[in-house]
């Protein structure tokens, strides 16, 4: 008797959800979307993955989207721009479900935690923290590895030189070391070891989300074990860095440095090692595309380097007769043009996601609270309606006199208002310069035959490299 009655108890909260679910988001049942068997249909019927099914369904289904896979709570999927003026712009909505599957790695750093006073406590400091200053200070570790990098082109000069995979490894390096007191010397194993177990992490992720082995059940696979290893390898890494700084006497620290104002603000050491982790994949993993796919669409386009290097040379002057500095960065507003159309046309990650806390009335219905609300920015950004030949690589765009209304909206590349990227000006200073650097330098032309092909993974990838030929460039030209 015992056991029938204890198979009750799930039958009954299941219906009791379902019926819950249903009365509480009715209110969306009419926005078209994919049915159940639709989604089973392509699971079974497609070797593409959920990620790049996701990616299609405004095209087929127009620009709101609802995923409703019931008893569970709905996705809205959406390119509109209504729904980004009263959500994705609201101070209001600021958890990001997606973050939470990598919850086993980031635990409880910047992007994950579900405390809205942790999450802008640990901001506040971060943003106290990146002054002028500190970016000033930050661009010599930058400067020294852009160095490592152009002295790679030059040992391959007029040959095709792979552009993603190299500025991955180096702007993880940046990351890592930047974000340490100079004193401290982290081995190149150590930062092997950590991009190796964080690369095998998002791997089996990027695996998880793209099959149907989702929730309570992938806790039982092989899969997710190893995952929880390689995040604990991670984790240890950066816990023995922080070690270090706390053994560091307070008289003889770094005056501006993010680890240290982490451990003054009296923060956990698990609360600063999961920081440093949202930090070092924010801050590396946002910017290697854009950066790679903006020199390949400049190698096709040498009236457009050339205009570029006009205002670079009317600043810093020719090669490497000395060094830029922050202000000189600050003075390049034409490649602050193309960094921003970097951002746009190769937006880095196919989508962004929020929570929403409470109910939000646009188009004449009621989105209830608790509805995960994606935008699909990548489409946004591409969108004609908001930029004219918006597939078109144009930096003019972004010139002050250019930008329209729809463009000013729909602006988004470091986020918006609470939400908005506290490391936007390090960001923008580190591909301007490094942009700057190069296009001093080399003049980049294109390889022959070679298409880039994208896939939308957790950030888009290319499929077959990103390569560029790198030449001298001839000064006497100039002369």
């Amino acid at each position: 008797m015992l056991v029938p009655i204890l198979l009750i108890f799930p039958f009954a909260y299941l219906i009791f959800r379902y019926k819950n679910n249903v009365n509480k988001f009715k209110s969306i049942e009419k926005i078209p979307g994919p049915s159940f068997k639709d989604i089973i249909n392509h699971y079974r019927n497609s070797s593409e993955g959920f990620l790049k099914f996701f990616q299609s369904l405004n095209t087929k289904y127009g620009p709101i989207v609802k995923i409703w896979i019931k008893p569970m709570p709905p996705i809205i999927m959406t390119t509109d721009m209504e729904f980004i003026q009263k959500i994705y712009k609201s101070n209001d909505n600021f958890y990001t479900p997606a973050f939470s599957e990598a919850e086993s790695l980031l635990r409880e750093g910047l992007a994950t935690t579900k405390s809205r006073e942790n999450w802008h406590n640990d901001k506040q400091i971060v943003i106290k923290t990146f002054t002028r200053d500190y970016i000033s200070n930050r661009l010599i570790v930058y400067n020294e590895k852009y160095n490592e990098f152009m002295e790679m082109i030059y040992e391959n000069l007029e040959k095709p030189i792979e552009l993603e995979s190299n500025l991955e490894r180096i702007h993880a390096e940046i990351i890592i070391e930047s974000m340490m007191d100079s004193q401290i010397k982290i081995t190149q194993k150590e930062i092997n070891d950590y991009m190796e177990n964080r690369t095998k992490y998002f791997n089996l992720l990027l695996e998880k989300m793209n099959s149907s082995m989702m929730g309570i059940l992938y806790k039982f696979t092989k899969n997710y074990r190893l995952s929880l290893g390689y995040a604990e390898n991670v984790i240890e890494i950066m816990e023995n860095l922080l070690e270090r700084h706390k053994k560091i006497p307070i008289d003889q620290r770094e005056k501006c440095n993010l680890i240290y104002a982490f451990i003054d603000s009296g923060m956990s050491d698990d609360k600063i090692v999961d920081n440093m982790n949202t930090i070092i994949g924010g801050g590396f993993e946002t910017s290697v595309v854009p950066l790679a796919l903006t020199l390949y669409e400049l190698a096709k386009r040498p009236e457009l380097q050339e205009k570029i290097l006009e205002e670079i040379l009317s600043i810093v002057g020719p090669q490497s007769s000395r060094e830029i500095t922050l202000n000189d960065l600050n003075n390049m507003t034409y490649l602050h043009c193309v960094v921003n159309e970097a951002l746009r046309l190769f937006f880095p990650s196919p989508f962004v996601d929020r929570l929403l806390t409470k109910d939000v009335e646009i188009k004449d219905m009621i989105i209830p609270k608790d509805t995960q609300v994606i935008f699909n920015l990548a489409e946004i950004f591409k969108s004609n309606e908001n930029f004219e030949n918006a597939n078109v690589f144009n930096p003019d765009r972004f010139l002050p006199e250019n930008m329209t209304e729809n463009a000013k909206k729909a602006h988004l590349s470091f986020g918006y208002g609470a939400k908005y990227c506290p490391g936007k000006n390090i960001g923008y200073a580190s591909m301007k310069l490094f942009l700057a650097k190069i296009l001093r330098e080399f003049e980049i032309c294109s390889v022959k035959d070679h298409d880039v092909k994208l896939k939308a993974d957790i950030m888009f990838r290319s499929i077959d490299g990103i390569p560029v030929i790198f030449q001298k460039r001839m000064y006497e030209l100039y002369m």
